[in-house]
């Protein structure tokens, strides 16, 4: 017994311009007792690419972890209507990044805390 197979395939492909992102973030942050937990600068990253182009911004966040242990829900956010942003007629963005700490921060024991935030662009 022989069998033959045929087998086809289609490929496509899109050609995208490339992109470049450089970050300017704030790596270290102070709160003092009594200000405000929310609105924290978090600095920003400028992307370049194609003028007028559109990105999506996605911002995941998590916890602050204490160095005796407590934590405290911390929220990032792009400061985007729609998480959209797009880039200017040179090409050129800069998105800017804020956060907020539970306001229980204040009153735990915990001097340092550290956490993190993950930053996707989807752009096309």
């Amino acid at each position: 017994i022989n069998a033959q197979v045929t087998v086809t395939g289609h490929a496509t492909a899109e050609i995208v311009e490339a992109v470049s992102a450089t970050s300017g973030t704030n790596d270290l942050l102070s709160l003092q007792q009594n200000t405000p937990t929310e609105n924290l600068n978090l600095g920003g990253f400028t992307l370049s690419g194609g003028s007028n182009s559109i990105c999506s911004v996605v911002v995941n966040s998590g916890q602050l972890t204490g160095e005796n242990g407590n934590s405290v829900n911390f929220t990032a956010n792009a400061n985007l209507s729609n998480n959209t942003g797009v880039l200017g007629n040179d090409g050129s963005q800069v998105f800017n990044f804020s956060g907020a700490a539970d306001a229980e921060i204040l009153s735990q024991n915990d001097n340092n805390y550290k956490g993190q935030y993950n930053v996707i662009f989807a752009y096309n």
